[in-house]
């Protein structure tokens, strides 16, 4: 989530005895050290998803490097310090399963994302090679290419994006969720 209100929001309305770790997906630190937390609460690690990620469209030239170098510290090395912290504890048991959320701009790119859609592409390369990496291990990894999902990713710009983007239909994140959930429990 981006924000406590919102992460205690999905706490509450979890059945049993949710562990809430806040986290800045974008510091290495921050990260390693909520894994390490989560681990310790929970007692192991069985499931990690890296579904962190921020959108800023605009044309590639009037877009600020700052807005892009974003981009990159929360969906590419958000994903890459997620699982570098994640995978000792899923290779010391040598069972789990790595979800990579990357998005259907990595597999077609459209105006106004270029930066996006090479940070979701990174991931989509970097996971296909880590299921090369970890077969045999017990760890599985599942890359997840959705469309646009009924987020708040563009909450911050909703007003100024292009005319091809209001006319989509947005995905139930529920929808998103369950096929995640399947992906796991069939183990593909």
């Amino acid at each position: 989530a981006r924000g406590r209100e919102r992460w205690e929001d999905v706490a509450s309305a979890i059945d049993g005895d949710p562990i809430v770790v806040p986290a800045d997906i974008g510091e290495r630190a921050d990260v390693e050290l909520a894994v390490e937390e989560f681990v310790r609460q929970a007692g192991g690690l069985d499931l990690v998803v890296a579904n962190a990620g921020i959108a800023h469209y605009a044309p590639f030239y009037e877009l600020p490097v700052e807005r892009a170098e974003e981009m990159v510290r929360i969906n590419l090395l958000g994903t890459l310090y997620t699982v570098k912290a994640a995978l000792p504890h899923l290779l010391g048991r040598a069972s789990g399963h790595v979800v990579v959320v990357a998005s259907g701009a990595s597999l077609r790119t459209f105006p106004w994302a270029a930066t996006y859609g090479a940070t979701k592409s990174a991931q989509s390369a970097f996971a296909g090679a880590l299921r090369h990496e970890l077969s045999g291990t017990g760890v599985s990894v599942s890359t997840v290419f959705p469309g646009e999902i009924a987020t708040e990713l563009h909450a911050h710009e909703r007003d100024r994006m292009p005319d091809w983007y209001r006319s989509g239909e947005a995905i139930p994140p529920e929808r998103v969720a369950s096929a995640i959930v399947g992906v796991v429990e069939e183990d593909r």
